[in-house]
Parts: C-alpha cells; structure tokens; sequence
C-alpha cells in the first residue's frame, strides 16, 4: 500500500514538475514580458534550483522507463521461447512463470499430457541463450501422463494451476486501476482550468474591456530557502491600455472567488 502512495506521490510531482516547465516554456514562446531581478546572483541561483529540480525529477523516469523496457522485452522473449521451443503434440503447456532467487532467474513451466523426454528439455535448455535468456534456468513440471492424461479433463487442471496466477493478477489490475484513477484525478483537475478560462471569458470582456488575451493555469510555486512548495494559479492577461492597482487588486479578488483559489498570482503583459 505504502508503495503505491509513493507512486501517486512521484507521479503527482513529476505532472507538476513538467507542468511548471511547460507553462514557462508557453509563456516563453507567446513573448510574455519576464520578471526581472534586481539581483542577478539570486537569479542566477533560482534558475540553478530549477535545472536541478527538473534533472533529479526525470533521472527516476529515466530508471523506470528503462527497467520497463528490459522487463517487456525479456517477457516477450520467454513467450516467444515457449511459443516455439516447448510446443509439443502430446503436451501442453498450461502454466509458465519466472521467479527470481538468489540472483538467478528460474522460468517454471508446467506441463500437462504425454511426458516430455529429458533429452528434448536439454535440449530446450541450450536453445534459450538464442533468445537472450542464456541466464535463465528452465525448470520443467510434469506430473500427467499415459492413460491418466486421456481420463484427465484438462481444461480442470488448467483451471486449478491458473487460479493462483489469475488471482495474482487481478490483485496488480485492481493496484493499476487506481493508479490509473489518480493520474486521471490529477490531469483532470488541471484541465478544469482550462475550462474555468473559457467560463471567465464572457464576464472578463464585460468587467475588464482592456484586457485583449487571458490565460489560467495552476502550477507550484517553490520556496529556494525552504524548498516548500505552495500550490498556485497562475492569471495571465494582456492589455491594450493601463490598469492601475487598485483595478488589478480588485481583478485578483474576483479571480479569486470565482476560481475558489486561495493564492492566485495575476502576470501582466
């Protein structure tokens, strides 16, 4: 349980990460005027903070992504293995399964009907380094056979041995189901700004004519001496003539209210 908070955890701080990176890069790329520091060494520092926020973020995506990689392509070639290496006409194979100990890697598989020879599984076995399974140690498991195997209902073994791997599964479908449902949370919450802009844009145009473009988002916003990070929505608007304060205050009040925002920060164009 404490594993897959952890992964809603990364997978929330990553989304917010690169959420952050991409409104920046927006606002970069639509020409938005940047905030200037007074002191040059404190900016230098906070563009430093979030180079290395962003490269210590992607180095466990980078891990990740390349642990899924060598666990699919080695799936596919233990499939592939027993697709055209241990497929007999007297034998099926009704269960196969790789477990790890002590360092080595063990692919059981389970056999049902006529006994296979131990020369054809030696022989099976030398044929796995061709399918980049060379540390792999085939073990074989057969326990039907001659008459028992044409009085046997198959499809009843096969049921008894899968019953524990689908078991298995469906235990890793119900942990992904709610990943799934987290990230959608997530994602969902952020196009809800994207909505809310469009629902703001009839009474922006009434209460605030100079106001030509706007633009909502949510983003952290992060503390350099603390390294707390706040949750913020982000205005961005673009005027065809001035706004005094006290117009811009009152602005930030209603976006405010009608985004139920408690820190929202308004980026004049």
């Amino acid at each position: 349980m404490s594993r897959n908070i952890l992964s809603v955890f990364y997978l929330y701080f990553i989304n917010s990460v690169f959420i952050s990176v991409a409104t920046y890069l927006g606002t970069r790329f639509m020409r938005f005027s940047r905030l200037k520091y007074v002191d040059k060494e404190r900016e230098k520092k906070v563009r430093k903070y979030i180079v290395w926020v962003v490269v210590l973020t992607m180095i466990p995506a980078v891990y990740l992504t390349y642990g899924i990689l060598n666990d699919t392509i080695y799936e596919g070639s233990v499939n592939r293995f027993v697709n055209e290496q241990l497929s007999f006409d007297n034998a099926q194979v009704v269960d196969k399964k790789v477990e790890k100990r002590d360092g080595t890697k063990e692919l059981r598989v389970v056999l049902v009907g006529k006994e296979v020879a131990d020369s054809t599984i030696i022989m099976a076995q030398r044929r796995m380094a061709d399918y980049n399974l060379g540390d792999t140690k085939l073990v074989v498991l057969q326990g039907v056979s001659g008459q028992q195997a044409a009085t046997m209902d198959i499809t009843s073994v096969r049921a008894q041995v899968l019953e524990d791997f689908y078991k298995n599964g469906e235990v890793k479908l119900q942990q992904q189901a709610i990943l799934i449902d987290s990230i959608q949370g997530l994602l969902n919450n952020y196009l809800t700004y994207d909505e809310l802009a469009l629902t703001l844009m009839p009474e922006m145009k009434v209460l605030y004519p100079q106001v030509t473009r706007f633009s909502l988002s949510k983003s952290l916003e992060m503390s350099v001496d603390s390294a707390r990070a706040d949750t913020v929505t982000f205005a961005i608007i673009h005027l065809n003539k001035r706004m005094d304060d006290r117009e811009k205050a009152k602005m930030v009040e209603w976006m405010k209210a009608r985004t139920n925002s408690k820190e929202l920060r308004l980026l004049v164009e």
